[in-house]
């Protein structure tokens, strides 16, 4: 069902808008695994514009690229110069260190580092630009849920950092996390009680995504094919030796739940919303073929990517969002690796169970 209609849209894509387009685009494994991510419904709403098409499949690449930026130059860059004038604060990391008892909240080993779970090069976005990229994220999120997202991270970018936005991880935990061949899948809002004490838990657990047999910067030929070969893990990850020893150090923790303390119902569905938002990019990222270092594969095939001399610097080049065109987009769950998402961020609101009981189990 999907194969037909994404290849329609791979056309779409790479065909120039009008004469005087000389951009040339190719529609490579990033873009193919965006579109494969929709729903029927929604390739079927956005077929007739070819404007938004290109806009949604930029905006995917590059709202991939700035959660994990380790395979473009100019986005590490960039991400390092906003991470150097933007540290986290210091009673961000003691509160968030207090939380979480000093240690990883995966390997249960002390002197953890603080990590972001929306990161800088997303978070510190104008709200224009937000706007734009985001044209792909919300395709996966409910109207409601979509703008809770959208607070959450205009408070981290005019309020500065919240504890809600880091996690204790191990430094080879945090370098699996920022290359997305590690993730959190959102569970729920979970509840105890204990006399007249209730303390809320943000409830998530943690999983091994490695990398599929996709290679995300070769252009793609949609076809069934090429779908199973996305959903497949590659046994044969092409890493490097020191990816390779830290995935095989957690082996043993794929699937493990972990229970965060918060200090109320608000902080829990804050943490769970900015992990929804970071699992489907991982997901997505997955799928694409993108995680890890990737220092065997052709790099360089976006061409609209290179004319960006400064990662700041970009911006929707386009006009405001066209309501219509927004409205015929139908708010389904994704496919593949997408469709847990909008089931886990719908059950966030975990309702009290009895005293001593967690919500939600």
């Amino acid at each position: 069902m999907h194969t037909p209609l994404v290849t329609k849209i791979a056309g779409i894509y790479e065909a120039p808008l009008n004469d005087d387009d000389h951009v040339k685009l190719r529609f490579t494994g990033c873009h193919n695994a965006a579109f494969y991510s929709l729903s029927p419904a929604s390739l079927r709403a956005v077929a007739p514009f070819p404007k938004l098409i290109k806009e949604i499949g930029d905006a995917a690449y590059f709202l991939g690229t700035s959660f994990f930026p380790g395979n473009h130059s100019k986005a590490s860059r960039y991400l390092r110069r906003v991470e150097r004038k933007n540290p986290i604060p210091l009673n961000i990391r003691r509160s968030v260190f207090e939380r979480d008892l000093s240690t990883c909240l995966v390997k249960g080993t002390r002197t953890p580092q603080p990590a972001r779970i929306v990161p800088l090069l997303v978070s510190s976005l104008s709200t224009k630009r937000f706007k734009f990229l985001f044209k792909f994220g919300k395709l996966f999120f409910a109207k409601n849920f979509q703008s809770l997202l959208q607070r959450r991270i205009e408070t981290l970018r005019d309020s500065g950092e919240q504890t809600y936005n880091i996690l204790s991880l191990s430094p080879d935990m945090l370098q699996l996390f920022d290359k997305a061949l590690v993730g959190f899948k959102p569970l729920y809002v979970g509840a105890t009680r204990s006399g007249h004490s209730v303390t809320y838990y943000a409830t998530f657990s943690f999983h091994i995504l490695g990398r599929n047999h996709v290679n995300s910067h070769q252009r793609a030929m949609p076809s069934d094919a090429t779908l199973y070969r996305m959903q497949l893990p590659c046994e044969e990850w092409k890493l490097t030796e020191g990816e390779i020893n830290a995935l095989d150090a957690c082996i043993l923790h794929d699937g493990k739940v972990i229970r965060v303390p918060c200090q109320g119902r608000s902080e829990a569905e804050s943490i769970l919303a900015l992990l929804a938002f970071r699992w489907t990019m991982s997901s997505y990222w997955f799928l694409a073929g993108s995680p890890g270092s990737q220092r065997n594969r052709k790099m360089g095939s976006h061409e609209r990517c290179d004319q960006y001399e400064d990662w700041s610097q970009y911006d929707t080049q386009n006009q405001d969002d066209d309501p219509e065109q927004n409205d015929a987009l139908v708010q389904e769950s994704g496919t593949l690796a997408m469709t847990s998402v909008t089931n886990a961020i719908e059950e966030l609101a975990g309702e009290l169970e009895q005293p001593g009981t967690e919500s939600g189990s």
